[in-house]
């Protein structure tokens, strides 16, 4: 895939990102009460 937008390599890098987030997002929740999710 070539990235040769700067608007694609913004989303490229923001899913990157969110993979990483997803991962930490989940196991703060985890430490929640279930009602606090959004």
């Amino acid at each position: 895939m070539k990235v040769n937008s700067p608007q694609r390599r913004i989303l490229f890098f923001t899913a990157k990102t969110y993979e990483k987030d997803k991962i930490s997002l989940l196991k703060k929740l985890e430490c929640r009460p279930l009602h606090n999710k959004p």
